[in-house]
C-alpha cells in the first residue's frame, strides 16, 4: 500500500492507495466500520527508527458490516 501525506495551511491529509485486492478489502472494512470516536495518534522518535501509529477504533466485530448492499 502506498501512503501519501499532505500538509497544508488548512489541515493534513493521509491518503492510502491500495496495491492488492486484499488491501482494498481492508480499506473498505475500515471505512464501513470506523467508529465516530477520537483517533489516537502516537509518534515515537526516541530511537533510530521513528514511527507514527494512528489508531482508529472499530465497531464490535459482532456488528461489523463486511458487505455492500445497494438497498441500504
Amino acid at each position: 500500500m502506498k501512503l501519501e501525506f499532505t500538509d497544508t495551511k488548512y489541515g493534513n491529509s493521509i491518503e492510502l492507495k491500495p496495491e492488492t485486492v486484499e488491501e482494498v478489502a481492508k480499506m473498505f472494512r475500515l471505512a464501513k466500520n470506523a467508529k465516530r470516536a477520537p483517533v489516537e495518534i502516537h509518534l515515537s522518535f526516541s530511537s533510530d527508527n521513528p514511527y507514527l501509529n494512528i489508531w482508529i477504533p472499530k465497531v464490535k466485530e459482532t456488528v461489523q458490516i463486511n458487505s455492500v448492499n445497494n438497498k441500504r
